[in-house]
C-alpha cells in the first residue's frame, strides 16, 4: 500500500524494480492497479515518478491499466488527468 507515510519508499524501490525491466528494454511498461486499495495523493505522486522514468528510458509512457475511478478523480482534479496514459477499460 502506498500511503503519505511511505510514498518516498514505495516510490524509491519501484524505480529499482522498474530500472531493472527497462535493462531489456521492454516495448511497453504497465503499471496496473487493480490491487491498490486505498488511494491518496501520493498514487499520483508514484505515477508520476514511474512515468517520468519509463520517459528517460524509452519512447513510450507508462500505461496505467485499472486504475480505480478514485485514481482517476484525483488525476483530474489535479489536472494530471491528461499527463498519464490511461488504459481503458475494454482495452485488453
Amino acid at each position: 500500500m502506498v500511503s503519505l507515510t511511505n510514498a518516498a519508499a514505495e516510490r524509491d524501490r519501484l524505480l529499482a524494480t522498474l530500472d531493472q525491466a527497462l535493462v531489456t528494454g521492454p516495448v511497453a511498461c504497465i503499471a496496473d492497479l487493480s490491487r491498490l486499495t486505498e488511494v491518496d495523493t501520493s498514487v499520483l505522486t508514484v505515477l508520476l515518478a514511474l512515468d517520468r522514468r519509463v520517459r528517460e528510458k524509452t519512447t513510450t509512457p507508462l500505461v496505467i491499466r485499472s486504475a480505480p475511478e478514485a485514481v482517476r478523480s484525483l488525476a483530474s482534479l489535479s489536472s494530471l488527468d491528461p499527463v498519464l496514459q490511461w488504459e481503458e477499460k475494454n482495452a485488453f
